[in-house]
């Protein structure tokens, strides 16, 4: 059986090593941005499945306010990327590339 107790630091060693003691247990939107930067198909096709939901009109919308870096995700996943330092051309575009076969630069042009 799985040890679950691994990832379970005491207050005792988490102060003594220095580690945080604030826990910011993170919200929807928060694990929408990890699963459209897993790179996993199954993680990203769930998050944007949830977000054309959310996106759709009724009582639960999306609350980009939460997480801006969702738009730039999509956009990552979708081949659009801004020219900044730091953005997720390098990964989006030539990691993945040979990852997945997707190919964005050619696809857009």
């Amino acid at each position: 059986s799985y040890n679950y107790q691994q990832h379970s630091v005491s207050d005792f060693l988490r102060q003594s090593y220095g580690l945080s003691m604030d826990f910011n247990s993170p919200n929807d939107y928060n694990k929408l941005v990890l699963s459209l930067l897993s790179g996993l198909p199954n993680e990203v096709d769930f998050a944007i499945n949830v977000c054309t939901l959310l996106s759709n009109e009724s009582k639960h919308v999306m609350q980009l306010e939460k997480d801006p870096k969702i738009i730039t995700l999509l956009l990552a996943n979708a081949g659009v990327f801004d020219d900044t330092l730091g953005s997720f051309s390098t990964v989006f575009g030539e990691e993945w590339k040979e990852k997945t076969d997707r190919d964005f630069v050619k696809f857009w042009k």
